[in-house]
């Protein structure tokens, strides 16, 4: 003899729907945030690796038009400058 098979309601329906949505979600959420954490843990290992390497600092100025064609009206030029006086590692670019 067997059984007879339990009846699902809809209201149990409509549970094990949003319970799944949740475990979907859930899942979901995990994933991402141990990708991004793969992902900044080997951007910062490329961050120390590039400070580590001799070279010039590169120093990126965003502006509007004064930024970029000022000349020695521009904040980029005495700050460059300044840098200068610190040592030859350091390199000013502006861009607008």
């Amino acid at each position: 003899m067997s059984s007879p098979r339990p009846i699902i309601t809809f209201r149990q329906k409509i549970a094990l729907a949003i319970f799944g949505l949740f475990l979907f979600s859930l899942v979901i959420e995990i994933g991402l945030r141990i990708a991004g954490f793969i992902y900044l843990s080997l951007q910062e290992r490329k961050n120390k690796a590039a400070y580590v390497r001799k070279g010039a600092y590169r120093i990126l100025c965003l502006g509007d038009s004064n930024t970029a064609l000022g000349g020695s009206n521009s904040y980029p030029q005495p700050a460059g400058e300044n840098l200068k006086s610190k040592g030859p590692r350091y390199r000013i670019c502006s861009y607008k």
